[in-house]
């Protein structure tokens, strides 16, 4: 999923220099590259700061993507031990239909985390990664011109 609603932008393999950081495979590093403005518009639209970021679903098993999401938006990153939570969810709602929880707090209360990555990268590094990969998502958006 793209972060931009932006019809110009394509798919896009970037150059081994830029892609690579930190010895991450490429199409790692570019996925997790796509979070930070779509969460930064999020952000932005809370009714309040957000203090963590919680995180679920099968890329979120990736150790390096959790990091570099923290290190690029500043924010710990919460990944729960139950990671797929689909049909968790579904089975939440089912049951609070039916009684077998009384509210949302009594299901909050289930989720455990595994861990929570802190920003670790220096903060004007990571501001140069994500100018970077700005750049990129603006020329890439050029090429049918």
């Amino acid at each position: 999923m793209c972060a931009f609603v932006e019809p110009r932008v394509k798919p896009t393999i970037a150059p081994r220099a830029y892609i690579s950081q930190r010895g991450a495979p490429r199409p790692v590093n570019a996925e997790t590259r796509y979070t930070p403005p779509l969460s930064g518009t999020e952000v932005a639209r809370a009714s309040e700061p957000l203090s963590v970021l919680r995180v679920d679903g099968g890329a979120s098993v990736n150790n390096f993507m959790m990091q570099f999401q923290s290190d690029i938006l500043r924010k710990p990153i919460d990944r729960p031990k139950m990671i797929e939570t689909t049909a968790f969810g579904a089975a939440f709602l089912a049951g609070l239909a039916v009684g077998v929880w009384k509210n949302i707090d009594d299901i909050s209360s289930i989720r455990e985390s595994d861990r929570i990555f802190e920003p670790d990268m220096d903060l004007q590094e990571a501001q140069a990664l994500h100018k970077k990969w700005l750049k990129a998502v603006e020329r890439s958006a050029k090429w049918e011109e």
